[in-house]
């Protein structure tokens, strides 16, 4: 029944939705920077000499890392722009690791026809995958937000700030060699970030 009614309400709204939608497509260039202020790792595995680790607990840290990456866009619907992107990052601290991205974010404009300044508010979740061996998988999600600057006819420049959230499965490191674990001594390696991030972004319209 639920359903149903969520269905009969999109069937109802889809005709306003396509008469509002812009159509507009876009192509995004971003890259920044981000700070790690805290995070969480569970690590459980079986060292060269054989004997078990298992360590888990919250901890702080100060490493900085960057990221870039490319977006599609479509101005959907009045004030509202949806993009996919792909990227590359950094995470972690020390050995540190470099995951790939793939983003969804909805953005909201505010005053969109002023042609100095515009602010916006963006939401934003995705996958990450690991760029080791094994090839995990991670999540990200995010808040943020930034003003935009007009350049030209087509082009946009956007700064701004996130918050985010990351979880993935990094490599882990035998603390007497400092060699990575092979995968089949690893029974758990989990870490999930807070990070608070700088973004800048070319925007082609």
């Amino acid at each position: 029944m639920m359903g149903l009614r969520l269905a009969a309400i999109a069937l109802f709204l889809l005709p306003s939705l396509m008469a509002s939608a812009q159509g507009r497509w876009g192509v995004g260039l971003e890259w920044g920077v981000s700070m790690n202020p805290a995070y969480y790792q569970a690590d459980r595995f079986y060292a060269s000499a054989g004997y078990l680790i298992d360590d888990s607990g919250l901890g702080l840290n100060r490493h900085v890392n960057g990221h870039a990456s490319l977006s599609l866009e479509w101005d959907w619907i009045r004030d509202n722009t949806l993009g996919l992107s792909v990227g590359i990052r950094g995470v972690g601290y020390g050995h540190g690791s470099v995951v790939l991205p793939v983003m969804l974010r909805e953005t909201y404009y505010f005053n969109r026809n002023d042609r100095e300044r515009i602010p916006f508010l963006f939401l934003e979740s995705g996958a990450l995958y690991n760029m080791d061996v094994s090839f995990h998988t991670g999540t990200l999600a995010g808040a943020g937000l930034g003003f935009r600057r007009r350049l030209g006819a087509r082009y946009r420049l956007d700064c701004g700030l996130r918050i985010s959230g990351i979880y993935y499965r990094p490599d882990v490191f035998d603390p007497d060699t400092d060699e990575r674990v092979l995968s089949t001594r690893v029974l758990r390696n989990h870490r999930m970030d807070l990070n608070l991030e700088f973004l800048l972004a070319i925007r082609f319209r």
